[in-house]
């Protein structure tokens, strides 16, 4: 059943508002492509000051490095899914495919500068299997359920399209209504930013059978807001200041000469003097005692004081951004506990973006089983396996010692050198198995004779 007008009303009313979000996420973008406002704006207040003609606009691309380090550290390698079976977890990592991880991680780059990112998956009838890609989040808008738990009752999605019409092509918005059985859908004329309703037309209905709406959200964190509003003026303050920084640089060569009473004919000549002989004929013109001067103008530079105020930006750019900073170039033999000393907060940031991701990972999980009929036979666990700088030869040792003391797979888990927890076990299994078959074949008593039966 196609949406009455008042419902589509409702829902461009929707899309009005929801400019604001939109802005922010755009210009998120801008800071990690490093298309920073400097680069638009420059520093120069004022054209007409002669002293200063430069106009450098450099950009620094803290957004870009704090957030991939982030990505890196959670998502360097794919997350591990155990649903309780061998047979299932083969079924569900074939079912993710081999983009999984890479998947993943434009996941958390998008929740990253959105502050929430969309993940929409259908049924390819073709293929006869669960499809997933991820959905920009400027064009998805939730329609929250009036409930005390976090439920999407519906959900929008909205993105631009261009029709060709004769020899002319037209660009229209095009609209989606999602709920847990069915997508409505309608054009209208225009962009998302400019549109009108009379012209809508093209209403369809799209039926699913989910159960639930196809779109998982995936929050940056539990406010669902992006990194950059922590930092952005201290981004937009250092790139001013380091751009002024070296346009100061530049105009420093020029230098202004202010003359009184000179005594040659024109410029041209004083120049010719000041080059070929360092000196300047200056005259006396008689009036109140007023002698000829020679001075110049030129900039002065505070470089202590703008060292330090750029010391001080950078440290609260990644303080601000609970990032590591860059200033700690070598640690050394440190322990673990010292090298996890200085992952503290970032820890704190990517544990509430773990929790977040966890729950969506589950609900793609869910649905992949429920299509493919694989039975849950234990809570569905994922475990991520966080990258950051260890010292091997401490934890191998603490996994040494806790051999018979915790369970082996835990001790696998944990060591530096088992990725594949999976892989793992199948060497331990192969590798016992004939340490098995040598201790039986060579076991005292093991041997009969033929004749006798005896030992």
């Amino acid at each position: 059943m196609s949406l009455s007008l008042d419902e589509k009303k409702d829902v461009l009313q929707r899309i009005i508002d929801d400019q604001h979000r939109r802005k922010d996420i755009a210009i998120a973008r801008e800071y990690y492509y490093i298309d920073n406002p400097i680069l638009r704006r420059g520093v120069l207040q004022d054209v007409k000051d002669l002293l200063r003609k430069a106009d450098n606009r450099i950009a620094h691309n803290f957004h870009q490095l704090i957030t991939d380090e982030e990505v890196d550290y959670l998502l360097s390698y794919a997350p591990i899914i155990d649903i309780g079976s061998e047979t299932g977890n083969a079924d569900i990592v074939k079912a993710l495919g081999d983009d999984f991880l890479k998947t993943s991680r434009k996941l958390d780059i998008e929740a990253c500068n959105s502050g929430c990112a969309w993940l929409h998956y259908w049924v390819d009838v073709n293929k006869k299997a669960i499809e997933y890609a991820i959905v920009p989040s400027d064009q998805v808008i939730p329609i929250m359920a009036d409930s005390l738990k976090e439920q999407v009752e519906r959900l929008i999605r909205y993105y631009p399209i261009i029709r060709t019409e004769g020899i002319a092509k037209k660009h229209y918005l095009r609209i989606e209504v999602w709920d847990d059985t069915s997508c409505e859908y309608f054009i209208v004329p225009g962009d998302r930013d400019s549109f009108t309703l009379g012209g809508a037309k093209d209403d369809g209905t799209i039926y699913h059978k989910h159960g639930k709406i196809p779109f998982i959200m995936f929050p940056n964190n539990n406010r669902h807001q992006g990194n950059l509003a922590k930092y952005q003026g201290l981004i937009d303050a250092y790139d001013i200041v380091v751009s002024g920084y070296v346009n100061d640089v530049m105009d420093i060569q020029q230098v202004i000469y202010i003359l009184e009473n000179y005594g040659g004919e024109d410029l041209d000549e004083f120049r010719k003097d000041l080059k070929r002989f360092k000196t300047v004929s200056v005259g006396n013109d008689g009036i109140d005692g007023s002698n000829g001067d020679l001075r110049t103008l030129t900039i002065d530079i505070p470089v202590e004081a703008r060292n330090s105020l750029l010391d001080y930006l950078k440290k609260q750019i990644y303080t601000a951004g609970q990032a590591l900073s860059r200033d700690v170039t070598s640690v050394g033999n440190a322990s673990g506990q010292t090298l996890k000393f200085f992952y503290r907060d970032l820890d704190l940031k990517v544990g509430d973006k773990e929790v977040e991701f966890t729950a969506g990972f589950k609900e793609l999980i869910r649905a992949i089983c429920e299509y493919k009929g694989v039975a849950i036979k234990e809570p569905i666990s994922i475990t991520f396996t966080r990258n950051r700088i260890s010292n091997d030869q401490e934890t191998a040792q603490i996994c040494k010692d806790s051999v018979g003391v915790i369970p082996t797979e835990l001790i696998w888990a944990n060591h530096p050198f088992v990725d594949d927890i999976e892989k793992c076990r199948k060497l331990w299994e192969a590798e016992h198995a004939e340490e098995d078959d040598y201790s039986k074949d060579f076991k005292p008593g093991s041997y009969e004779k033929k004749e006798t039966q005896e030992e």
